[in-house]
């Protein structure tokens, strides 16, 4: 009966053993996962910020882009104005040269002489804006549609 209870007693430790044995391996898994999520965090909160800032660059260049979209666009619409004035300006011209040649006046056909007391008229320039650089930046036309056509002659009326 003794070997029978000793049987027991060391299975009973052996037992003990393999289950102190387990809890350590437990504990050392526990501690790696808690070493592996403290790693996975940081690199999620380095990642996050890294984010935020590209985020905040983007915005700042999407608003510059709009800033500068308006103004190429009051450009444009400034550059039109200028252009249907030149052309109203050179119809005009061209109306007045007509007329003139039908008299035709040798003062306009004629080469002016340097010591002529006749002044020839001076047309004046149309004074257009200057295209301004726009080397980082690279804007793609869009498509002309026929919407956008209907547009354009709606704003020349």
């Amino acid at each position: 009966m003794e070997n029978s209870q000793e049987g027991r007693l060391h299975m009973s430790k052996y037992k003990i053993r393999e289950t102190q044995d387990e809890i350590q391996s437990l504990h050392a898994l526990d501690n790696d996962v808690r070493v592996k999520y403290r790693e996975i965090m940081d690199s999620l909160r380095t990642d996050l910020m890294s984010n935020e800032k590209e985020c905040k660059k983007l915005q700042e260049q999407i608003e510059w882009v709009s800033r500068r979209r308006a103004e190429l666009r009051d450009e444009v619409r400034q550059g039109q104005k200028l252009y249907g004035e030149a052309a109203i300006e050179l119809a005009t011209n061209l109306a007045e040269l007509q007329r003139g040649r039908s008299n035709v006046d040798p003062r306009v056909t004629d080469k002016p002489q340097r010591d002529s007391s006749c002044s020839l008229r001076h047309r004046k320039e149309p004074n257009l804006p200057r295209a301004s650089p726009v080397s980082s930046l690279a804007i793609k036309s869009p498509r002309v549609s026929n919407e956008s056509i209907g547009i354009y002659r709606r704003m020349d009326i």
